[in-house]
Formats: C-alpha cells, structure tokens, sequence
C-alpha cells in the first residue's frame, strides 16, 4: 500500500509532544486493550501509560509537519526492542508503520542487533504485519506473542 502523498518521516519526541502520544496510543490501542481487559477504561489506560513513557526513548512519526504516530525503542547492546508503537486510526493502512518498522530492522541490520517485539494475541492486524514483514513468534507467555526478525 502506498503512504500517503508525502513522505513519512520522524524526529525525538520532546516534552510538548507528550499529550499527543499518549492521545495516539489510546486511540490506536484501544480495540485491543479492551479486548484483552474485557472493558474499556480509559483513565486506567492513560495512567498505565503515562507512568510507563519515556520521551527520550521516543520518536513521533509524520507525514509532512503532521504527528500521525509514534515508536518507543529501546536500544540496548545486542538488541534493539520496539517497546511501542502505534498510528493513529485514520492513518494505519497506508504503509506508515510498514516503513517505521522497516527503518528498525535497518538499524539492527546496520548495528548487529536483533530486533524484537510484543504483540497482543488479540491484536491479529499487528501481528499480521510483523510476520509480513519477517518477524516470528519465538515465545507466547500471557496475552504476549514475543517475535524476532528472522535475520
């Protein structure tokens, strides 16, 4: 699928670029969190995660000067681990993810590292991608698939 007219692009996430992540990630999660939960409860949610994000670890994705996502990556010696990730809902389909993803396993290809991830069992769509893109299933623990590009 082709991304949108311009091209997708990113930057290190700053502090006045928190209330937009943490917006994009309750939309973007929310069928699969409450799938999983059972229920919705968006302050639980937000509290989760805003205890959990870490702005120097983070990277807002755009299309042109617009924020349409972003990714959380954890670079650590031998691996690189996409903590998060996540595009709005009116701009998922269009490659942008895809390409996020793609640059990552750029990095790990370029630096010697395995690139690795969790995904939800009930977020079939992510999972689909990420095995499109040559990731496999190397352990399943919880409500977790854990995957590794396959190098």
């Amino acid at each position: 699928m082709a991304v949108a007219s311009q091209s997708v692009s990113t930057r290190p996430a700053v502090e006045s670029d928190r209330s937009f992540i943490v917006e994009c990630f309750l939309c973007a999660m929310q069928p699969s969190l409450a799938a999983r939960r059972g229920e919705w409860n968006e302050r639980e949610e937000r509290d989760r995660f805003e205890r959990s994000l870490d702005l120097e670890r983070s990277t807002v994705v755009q299309i042109g000067d617009l924020a349409v996502g972003f990714v959380v990556l954890i670079e650590l010696p031998h691996v690189l681990l996409v903590h998060t990730i996540a595009i709005l809902p009116e701009h998922q389909g269009r490659g942008i993810g895809t390409e996020v993803i793609r640059d990552v396993v750029n990095l790990g290809r370029q630096t010697g590292r395995h690139v690795v991830l969790s995904v939800l069992k009930v977020n079939a769509r992510a999972a689909a991608l990420y095995r499109r893109l040559g990731f496999e299933v190397r352990e399943s623990a919880g409500d977790h698939d854990h995957m590794q590009f396959a190098q």
